[in-house]
């Protein structure tokens, strides 16, 4: 173990939220961080649809995740499955840190509860499927594949950390005394010496005064922005994180980076799940607001989708 990984009083746990992380280097990343802050995770379950869990199926079979598939119901039951097995962990084995791989606000009375049991817990997710509001109900919050800027890929832990070993005191260093005679001595032979007399140079003759330069005209003052209202900007800057959402939750899906036509009802079921299409909203339009030149097919009803992204 490192210096700074933590060492817990019981096992370390991982679930994995794999409706809202469904990203397989996402899922081996977060593995491999709490390895390395809390040791050897020998709990290790990943949550979700049929569908979602195929997604993963490798990462997961190479680090041997356990399988827990949702109910086949309208209602989605992954949320639940998993906080009911997190509290059934904390009964049965007390762990001493638990990591949820997700950015669900949903998660934050479990968090709570957790806390209030004497568990530490952890938050994986991506950065731009993460909830700010919930930030504070964890211990630390991880964002996965976020660029090194402000917003860092690790926010603050307050988990205990061994201490390093204390590095040995330097040797103090005794100042040399200065001899006052000698001090004195050279004061007084600096004293008797007299300084030399400066050389007098001539001076310059008198140069013509310049002619004297038209002063310009004051430039015109530049016009002032109109105001923005603080709404508005929040307005805006809200619509901005949400098509940048949008985008990547496209990108995740097989083919669509390819140029692939992707199936429409499939692009509204991910949205729906991941809480960014609302269930009264008009998908086509939705699409159109925040996604600049995504292709529907036929446009009057569609059921095919073409999108060639940019570079994220």
């Amino acid at each position: 173990m490192s210096a700074g990984t933590v060492v817990p009083s019981g096992p370390v746990a991982l679930l994995i939220d794999a409706d809202n992380l469904s990203a397989p280097e996402m899922v081996a990343q977060a593995l491999r961080h709490l390895t390395q802050l809390a040791g050897p995770v020998g709990i290790r379950r990943a949550y979700g649809s049929a569908e979602n869990l195929k997604g993963l199926s490798g990462v997961l079979r190479e680090f041997a995740f356990h399988l827990c598939v949702n109910l086949p119901l309208a209602k989605n039951t992954t949320d639940m499955a998993l906080a009911v097995d997190a509290m059934d962990l904390c009964a049965r084995y007390a762990p001493g840190v638990l990591a949820i791989g997700t950015g669900d606000a949903d998660f934050a009375p479990l968090v709570l509860r957790l806390r209030e049991r004497g568990v530490r817990t952890v938050c994986f997710s991506q950065a731009n499927k993460m909830s700010p509001e919930v930030h504070g109900f964890y211990d630390e919050v991880v964002l996965l594949g976020a660029r090194r800027s402000a917003a860092a890929s690790v926010v603050a832990s307050v988990l205990p950390v061994a201490a390093p070993a204390a590095a040995p005191a330097p040797a103090r260093k005794t100042a040399a005394r200065k001899t006052p005679a000698r001090k004195t001595a050279a004061k007084s032979v600096a004293e008797a010496a007299p300084a030399p007399a400066p050389a007098r140079v001539p001076a310059p003759p008198p140069s013509p005064a310049p002619a004297p330069v038209p002063a310009s005209p004051a430039p015109a003052p530049a016009p002032e922005p109109a105001p923005v209202s603080a709404r508005a900007a929040a307005a805006a800057a809200k619509e901005a994180e949400l098509s940048e959402r949008v985008q990547a939750l496209l990108r995740e899906m097989p083919g669509v980076t390819e140029g692939h036509e992707v199936d429409f009802g499939e692009v509204a079921k991910r949205l729906r799940e991941a809480k960014l299409l609302g269930r009264q909203a008009v998908m086509s339009k939705f699409l159109k607001k925040h996604v600049p030149g995504v292709e529907l097919t036929p446009q009057a009803q569609p059921r095919k989708l073409r999108w060639a992204p940019g570079p994220a």
